[in-house]
């Protein structure tokens, strides 16, 4: 079953979005990530802003971007280091495998 776009609209819209891209559907889970980070960089909660910023990248990744994708899981590692968050290891991994 696909996912339906109107369903990321809710507070799931990260986990939605990544699903958007395992199916091949970047073009539809990039602005739903992109209003995301918009969102919660308004805020003071660096976690998960930064756990965002890499999903975003995920998706700029398997989308093409590999510029875009490898700036923003930079930009993600940076957020969660600063927060002693122990998924940047997980990310380093994931970033390892990008070609």
């Amino acid at each position: 079953m696909r996912p339906s776009t109107a369903v990321c609209h809710s507070e799931k819209s990260a986990i939605c979005a990544l699903a958007l891209v395992d199916h091949g559907r970047s073009d539809e889970a990039l602005p739903l990530l992109r209003e995301l980070v918009a969102d919660l960089r308004r805020g003071d909660d660096y976690a998960p802003l930064g756990q965002a910023r890499f999903n975003l990248a995920y998706a700029l990744y398997r989308s093409g971007e590999r510029d875009a994708a490898r700036a923003e899981a930079a930009a993600a590692k940076d957020l969660l280091t600063m927060m002693a968050d122990p998924i940047v290891d997980e990310i380093d991994r994931q970033i390892a495998g990008w070609t």
